[in-house]
Formats: C-alpha cells, structure tokens, sequence
C-alpha cells in the first residue's frame, strides 16, 4: 500500500484500535509542539541546527531575549512514555509528576491552554500563576499537580493509591520520576511501603541517562533500576521508552495487576531528553553530552518511529501525519499567543490561596463509654490529655471512614501515649495503619492521602522522629494549596509527640514547634489541658489545611473536664486562663499550667498576673495579646523550645512592632531553653528545663522592673540628653 495514500485500516495494532492508535500518536506530537515552543519562549542562547553556540564577532555567545523567565524542565524525546502509560488509565486515576511534567499533565488530559497561561504566569493558568512550569495541576482528570523536589511526589501516589484500598475502589495511582530519584531514600521507603501493603500503584522511572548534568555511570555503580523492584518481592520491568508500544504493554498489564489487588509494580523506561536539565539547551554546547550518545538517540526518536509504523500498517499516510502536525503546531500558538493577552495575577492578591480557611462542619458523633485504668466504664468527665485526644479521633472515624490514622506504633497500647488504644482492634488494618520506620514516605503518603480526599493524621511517637519526613509538611503540604492556586486542598493533621526528660539526651527531647510555625500555609497547635487537646484535634482534622498538632507528654498529667459530644476549639484563638493586672504571661502548652501555678503562689506576695494560653502558636491570637500587654504594661513569654528565633521571639516582636511597645514598663521578658541541645546528665538536664521555681523567679524579676518609665521613655529621654 502506498505511503501516500489514506487507509482504512480500522483493525489497529497490538491491541489498540486505529482511532486510538490516531490519538495517541496526536497526543505524542502535541506534548513535542508544546516543547519546542516553550523552548523558543525560555531559550536564551542562539544555537545553530547542529545544536551548537552561536558566536558574535567579538566571539560572545549570542544572547535571546526570553519571553518566558520560569524554570522549563522540557519533556521532548520522552513523549512514549507519558502517553504510553497514559494509553490505560481512566480519569478516576491518579498521576503524580515531578518537574518535567508537561507531558504527563498532557497525556492525561490536561489542559493545554491552562499549561500555556500557566508558563507565562498568568491568572488563567491553570493553578492561577502560582504555580508555573514545575507545578502544572489538574485534579479535574486525576492529576493532582507535580513537585520539583526530586523524589517528593513518589509517596503522594503511595498515599492516593492507600485511598483506593480504604475505600475499595479500583482507581489505580501513577508515579513519574526521573533516574536521579532512585537515589532518595525515600524511592526505596515508598517501594517498600507500597509493596508490604499490596498497593495498586505503579513506579514509572524515566531513566533518561542523567540527573541534572551527571550521567548515569557516574552516580550508579550497576545501571539497573528496575532490580530495586526485587528486595521489596515486586515485579520490576524494563522497557523501550521511545517506543510506545513496549511502554504500552507494560503499563497495562502493570495496571490491570495493580487493579486485581496483587499490588505494585516497577517500570524502568530507557529513553532520553532532547533538551538539557533546564530550559531549551542541548547540554551539547557545554560539554555535557557528547554528540555521538545525542545522534544515536535522535535516530530513536519516539515519534518518527511511531509514525514510519503507522504508516507501515496503513493507519495513517504522509498527508495525515503532516496535517496532525501542523494542527497541533498551530492550536500551541493559538494557545501561547492567548496566554500572552492573558491578565497577570492581581498584587493584592498575593497573599491568596496560603490557606484554604475552610472548615467542615462538626458532625454529629455518638457518645463514647470512658473506661478507667482497671477498663471499667466510669461515668465522671474528668480526663487527661491523651484519653481526650484518643476520644476525638475515634468520634471523627465514628463519623466518616476518610478519616485514617498512619504511623509508626499506632497499633502499639502505649507507643504514642494511648492516644490511639483500642482504634486497630474497632476499624482494622486500612484505618489505623502501623507502618515501617519509614518517615519520609509515611509523611508523604499522609500527604497524598489527604490531596485525593482523604483525611489522615500521622502521628510521629517522636517529633525528633518527624525531622527525617519534615520535607514532606514544610515543603509539600504547606505548599500545595498555593501553589495549585487553591485547586488542592491537604488536609491532614501531623501529630508530633514532645517526649524529654528521664536522661534522654539530645535526639530525645526537641520541642521543634517555632519551626514549623516559620513556614506559611501550616496551621500549629499546642493543647495546655484536656479539654483543649480534644477540641483543638477535633478542628484540626475538620481543617482543610495542614496542621501540625503538637501534644507534649509532659501535659499529659493535666486532667480538666471534656464534654462527651464532639465540640471544637476554634484555631487561632487564645485564652485567658487567669486575669491580672501587673503583668501578662504568654505561655504555651505545659508551660500554662505551669505559670498558672507560679502566679497562685505569687498571689500572695501581692502580684497580680494575667495568664494567657495562645493554644494555636499560628495562627496567633495577637489582639488577646497585645490587648493584655496594654493593659498591664510587662510581658513574659514561656515556652518548651529555644528563645533564639522562636516563638518566645516571635511574640516579643509582635509586641515591638504594635504601638502597646509605648506602653511598655519594663522590657520584654522571655523563658525558654538554653542555647544548647538537650543534656543527659541528671544535675545538668534539671538546670535545663524550667521549673515552677525558676519560672517564679522571672516572674518577681520582672515585677520589679521598670516601675517609673517605660523603655520607650527612657530611649526618648536618653536621645534628648545627647541631642543636648
């Protein structure tokens, strides 16, 4: 049959019929135009058509004007695999790309127009310009975005395929990373995770030779990424990734497993970027690459195999493969040249989609039997902290089985404070999910849970424990819902135990709260009482942002009435546990209890303090606080962590930059931590950790302090005798 004439052949090949085969390959060429017209918008170096720097007369490389300033991480040559894998996917499935996505957003349908206007950081975008080339999102086709931190996005897919299994559907999850990825830790944590617990998702590796700018053999000692597949008993596969009919094969059969329940699956597929690392370079000009490894790869290019087979079998000829061109070259610079008339995102609204600042209403939740030590019901509604976090959770996964509860030793009675007793034994395996000592992936599928509409709390036994998954929340979850313009919410609460004393030294005793207080679009938490710790989970679980919940077990001992209907504290709302009038405490979690003490036993020496409970460290009740300071004019922050850059600091400073500093009598006084990690020693760990005593000794102090003038006075007195 001639080449130039049009077939019917309506059989297909290899499974596939003719239209989808026509698809496909229109799929294939799309993502390639949008490539190299992205490439024309980023390239800022003239390059000739052997790919090599062009030279001025005075010998500097030519330089382009960039129409697009974005990172662009480029996907040309790897097209066979995106549509591949895509080729027996439904919309109900879930893909997770890293920073050379394009092609996956494509290939499962996003929107090209929205890719456009995203690139050029417009409102229109598709996560409304805050996102741009490296985080494309569409969960409106199963792609709930992509990250540029390598390996990050590997333990979302983990998590969204844990939301099939919960739910008992048969939605599989994808993950798309590049060679460099496989050597994270947290590559082989996920593989593990998702092969213990038989999870429907695949692994795709697109091993193109090089992370960054370093080729394969110098990183690797064996090139072979699909073996990593055996260690965790699953099957592990290399394919042809420039020819779509290998990767084709291989996904399906992949996915038809994953979606039968026999688990997951490794996919290694060899091919290669046209472009470098970044941007529209071929890596030739620098050195990077040579030209022969660049030659032999082009003779692969995954299109012009495709089309010399379509042809072949009379699915298409010469005319129609010239006219799919050209059309999807033309509708590209239809898309680019709208995206240009696009408006930009307006300034003031900057701040947008930090927080999604929704929260679900308080379902309604049967009344638990409480149960004393020797396991017989009581009927007093005195609790401790931990029963009262332990009665929350299962009043929440009474309500709704989206809510889950992962992590190391939640199945254990007393391993994370017998907040979770009894909870594997009600609601099984799929619901309170004891996992490997595997953090990173853990606080990653946490995240991926939550992003697909699941809402999961991990509990770290340990917050010292959490800072090998600390990423996943400061990186990811924080991130996600901005940087999708509001398209993906995360709400999933991180339960981070503070467990110090008893000689436990450095790596045993952190309070890490100021940290994850830095980071905007995280919520933070700090019950001082029972009553608080019940109130505060039940709203941070109803959040549909992250929050961090950070229950220190030094609290733990502090019973207080809770009511047994499920109630919320509102986050972001302090309280004044004692009112005074010499001076206000501002004090965090154990510490309020503590000052509360210190206050009453000062009473008697006639002073009067007004005690604050901040509850959520962010957001900060700053009106309660500065309304306190006016009024009493002296300030002490207490607080379990540093003062250096904490949030001992961070109260100060609210308190300096308000006009209440005016009315300051003394300057501010601070307790928290020496600058120094945790000590074992028993002498040396007691001088460490503030007790009732020393905290009374800083509330006399500051007492006494500047009982005429205020520090602001004295400045300005002192600035008018020099001017003098």
């Amino acid at each position: 049959m001639s080449s130039t004439s049009q077939s019917n052949n309506s059989d297909g090949f290899r499974g596939l019929s003719a239209e989808e085969l026509k698809n496909h390959f229109r799929m294939m060429v799309r993502i390639r135009a949008a490539e190299e017209k992205i490439a024309d918008l980023v390239r800022d170096e003239k390059i000739d058509e052997n790919g090599d720097l062009v030279y001025d007369e005075n010998g500097k490389v030519v330089r382009l004007q960039k129409e697009v300033i974005c990172p662009a991480h480029l996907y040309s040559g790897e097209e066979a695999v995106a549509v591949g894998i895509s080729a027996s996917l439904t919309e109900k499935d879930y893909i997770f790309g890293a920073h050379r996505s394009h092609g996956h957003y494509l290939a499962k349908g996003g929107d090209l127009q929205g890719m456009m206007s995203e690139v050029f950081g417009r409102v229109t975008g598709c996560a409304h310009g805050r996102g741009g080339s490296m985080h494309l999102v569409a969960p409106e086709v199963g792609f709930p975005g992509a990250t540029p931190i390598v390996a990050s996005s590997i333990p979302h897919a983990v998590g969204a395929a844990m939301r099939s299994v919960i739910k008992g559907e048969s939605r599989v999850a994808v993950s798309y990373f590049g060679d460099g990825a496989t050597e994270e830790g947290r590559f082989h944590e996920s593989l593990n995770l998702a092969a213990t617990m038989k999870l429907p998702v695949i692994f795709v590796c697109e091993n193109n030779l090089y992370s960054s700018h370093v080729r394969i053999d110098n990183r690797r000692p064996a090139d072979s990424i699909y073996k990593h597949a055996e260690p965790f008993a699953m099957p592990g596969v290399r394919v042809d990734g420039n020819n779509f009919f290998e990767v084709y094969e291989a996904g399906r059969v992949a996915i038809e497993r994953a979606r039968s329940g026999a688990g997951p699956t490794l996919i290694e597929a060899r091919t290669y970027r046209i472009h470098g690392h970044v941007g529209a370079n071929l890596d030739l000009e620098k050195g990077l690459r040579n030209r022969m490894e660049f030659d032999m790869w082009m003779d692969r290019d995954p299109i012009p195999q495709m089309e010399r087979l379509l042809i072949s079998e009379g699915i298409l000829n010469t005319e129609s493969v010239q006219a799919i061109h050209e059309a999807e070259i033309a509708e590209v610079e239809r898309c680019v040249n709208q995206a240009r008339q696009d408006p930009w995102p307006k300034v003031e609204d900057m701040l947008a989609y930090t927080t999604s600042e929704i929260n679900q209403p308080v379902p309604k939740a049967d009344l638990l039997p409480r149960y004393d030590n020797d396991g017989h019901v009581v009927e007093h509604d005195i609790m401790n902290i931990g029963d009262s976090i332990r009665e929350a959770t299962e009043q929440l996964m009474d309500s709704d089985d989206s809510y889950v509860i992962i992590g190391q030793g939640v199945n254990s009675p007393w391993y994370v404070g017998n907040t979770a007793k009894g909870l594997f034994r009600k609601y099984g395996p799929k619901r309170v999910i004891d996992t490997p000592i595997s953090e990173d992936a853990v606080s990653g599928a946490t995240v991926g849970m939550s992003m697909v509409g699941m809402r999961p709390m991990v509990i770290h036994p340990r917050v010292d424990f959490a800072l090998l998954g600390t990423e996943q929340f400061l990186g990811q979850a924080a991130n996600w819902h901005y940087m999708t313009g509001g398209k993906v919410t995360v709400p999933l609460v991180a339960r981070l135990i503070v467990n110090r004393g008893g000689e436990q030294a450095a790596q045993h005793s952190q309070s890490l709260q100021a940290l994850f207080a830095h980071v905007p679009g995280l919520k933070v938490v700090m019950p001082s009482n029972a009553y608080d710790a019940k109130g505060l989970l039940a709203a941070a679980l109803l959040s549909d942002d992250p929050v961090v919940y950070i229950d220190d077990r030094w609290a733990y001992g502090n019973t207080s009435e809770v009511p047994r209907e499920l109630y919320t504290v509102e986050l972001g709302k302090g309280v004044v546990r004692r009112w005074g009038t010499d001076l206000t405490i501002v004090a965090s979690s154990y510490m309020n209890p503590m000052a509360i003490e210190a206050a009453e036993e000062l009473a008697a020496e006639g002073i009067d303090v007004e005690i604050i409970d901040p509850r959520t460290l962010k957001p900060l009740d700053t009106e309660m606080i500065l309304k306190s300071v006016a009024k009493t004019g002296k300030l002490l922050v207490a607080d379990g962590g540093w003062d250096a850059y904490g949030f001992t600091a961070e109260v100060a400073a609210v308190v300096a930059a308000s006009e209440v500093v005016t009315q300051l009598k003394a300057p501010v006084s601070r307790v928290g931590l020496p600058e120094c990690p945790a000590p074992m020693s028993a002498p040396l760990e007691k001088n460490y950790f503030i007790d009732v005593t020393r905290l009374k000794e800083k509330i006399v102090e500051l007492h006494r302090a500047g009982a005429d003038s205020s520090p602001f006075e004295v400045g300005q007195e002192s600035r008018k005798a020099r001017s003098e």
